[in-house]
C-alpha cells in the first residue's frame, strides 16, 4: 500500500481508493504497478549497491513516479538524478521518460483523475525527516511476513532444537547479531555471538557439533569474514542461515537457509527494523515451541540479576502474560503455563 504526500490517493494491490471521495480507480491501474514492482525488486541483487537502493525505491514510490520530473524523485530517494537514469535503463527503460510513460498508462482517463483529485491541494510539500522515516519502517514491516513468515517459523524450530546457538555479524551487523545472541540467551541459553573475523569465531569452526546452529547476519555492509566462516561450518552443524537484505550477497545460494528481510532505507544504511521485529518474533516463536523450558531460563536469569543486585528493584510486578516490566526490570514473553492449584478459580 503506497500514500502520495497531501492524502491525494492511496494506492492498494487491488483497488485505489480516494480518501473522503468513496470512489475508487479502476483495477487496471493497481494491476499495472505491481509488474513494475516485481521487476524493480526482481532487478535490484544484479545491480550495484547504489543503483539497487535506487530500483527498491522505486519499486516502493511508483505512484510518485507519475507525477514527479526526475530530479524530484531523485532528490527523494537521495541519489543523483544520472543514477535513476542508470538504474532504469539496466533494469530495461530507455530512461526515466520512458519509465514514467510506462507508470502513467496505469492510470485512468485523466478527466477521472481530475475529478478523484480536484478537491485535493497538489503534491509539493516534503514530509518530515521523522515522517518519512516511519512511514517507510511501516513498509518495510509490513512486508517481512510476506518475505520471511515461513523462515521465521522454521528458524524458531531449529533454534529450540539446537545444543548450541551462534549468531556471527561483522561490521554494521556487530551490535544487531549481539542484540539477537543476547535476547535469546536470555530464553534458550547456550546463544553466542561472534565477530567472524577474530580467531575466537574460527575456533568455533574446530569446536562446532552436529546438533548446532549457526545464523550470519549480513547487511547493510556485507562482510566477506561472515560468508567465509559460514562456508566453513556447514557441513558441521545442523543448520546454517544467512539474513541478509534484497540486494546481496548475489554468491550466497550455496552458503544455507538464505532468508532476504525488507529493509528499504532513504539513509546511508539499511533499515534495521526487520531484524529487531525478527528477533521479537522469535522469542514468541520459542515460547509457544517450548513454553517451560524458556520461561524457567527468564526466570532463572533475573533471579541471578537480582541477586547480583544489577536490576531496579523499584517496579511494580504485573500480572503474567500483560507485557508490561516485572519486578528487576524485565519484560519478557507471554506466560504460557497453567496457573497454580491454589490462584485456579474453584
Amino acid at each position: 500500500m503506497r500514500c502520495l504526500q497531501g492524502g491525494t490517493y492511496l494506492v492498494a494491490r487491488v483497488f485505489c481508493h480516494v480518501p473522503h471521495t468513496g470512489r475508487q480507480l479502476p483495477r487496471a491501474m493497481s494491476e499495472q504497478w505491481p509488474s513494475l514492482e516485481r521487476l524493480l525488486r526482481g532487478k535490484a541483487p544484479g545491480l550495484s549497491p547504489s543503483l539497487a537502493h535506487t530500483a527498491l525505491w522505486l519499486a516502493e514510490h511508483l505512484p510518485e513516479v507519475a507525477w514527479r520530473t526526475v530530479d524530484e524523485i531523485a532528490a527523494a530517494a537521495r541519489v543523483s538524478p544520472a543514477s535513476v537514469v542508470r538504474c532504469l535503463q539496466q533494469v530495461g527503460f530507455d530512461g526515466y521518460n520512458g519509465f514514467r510513460r510506462t507508470v502513467q498508462q496505469g492510470l485512468p482517463a485523466s478527466e477521472l483523475v481530475w475529478e478523484l483529485t480536484r478537491d485535493h491541494a497538489p503534491v509539493t510539500a516534503q514530509a518530515s525527516v521523522v515522517g518519512r522515516v516511519i512511514q517507510q519502517e511501516v513498509e518495510n514491516l509490513g512486508r517481512l511476513e510476506q518475505l520471511a513468515g515461513q523462515d521465521m517459523q522454521d528458524l524458531a524450530r531449529d533454534l529450540a532444537a539446537s545444543r548450541t546457538s551462534v549468531f556471527l555479524g561483522s561490521i554494521t551487523s556487530a551490535p544487531f547479531a549481539a542484540h539477537a545472541a543476547t535476547e535469546l540467551n536470555i530464553l534458550l541459553g547456550k546463544v553466542r555471538h561472534f565477530d567472524p573475523a577474530t580467531g575466537e569465531a574460527w575456533l568455533f569452526v574446530r569446536d562446532a557439533q552436529p546438533d548446532d546452529v549457526v545464523v550470519g547476519i549480513c547487511f547493510p555492509r556485507y562482510a566477506e569474514a561472515t560468508l567465509k566462516l559460514l562456508r566453513a561450518v556447514k557441513n558441521k552443524v545442523r543448520g546454517v542461515w544467512l539474513l541478509t537484505d534484497e540486494i546481496g550477497p548475489r554468491d550466497s545460494e550455496d552458503i544455507g537457509r538464505l532468508v532476504r528481510l525488507p529493509v528499504t532505507s532513504h539513509g546511508s544504511f539499511g533499515s534495521k527494523a526487520s531484524l529487531v521485529a525478527l528477533v521479537e518474533i522469535l522469542t514468541e516463536l520459542l515460547a509457544d515451541l517450548a513454553p517451560d523450558p524458556v520461561l524457567g531460563n527468564v526466570d532463572e536469569a533475573d533471579e541471578i540479576w537480582r541477586g547480583a543486585k544489577f536490576l531496579n528493584m523499584h517496579a511494580a510486578k504485573p500480572p503474567h502474560g500483560t507485557g508490561r516490566p516485572a519486578a528487576g526490570g524485565r519484560s519478557g514473553p507471554r506466560d504460557r503455563r497453567p496457573p497454580p492449584k491454589g490462584d485456579r478459580d474453584s
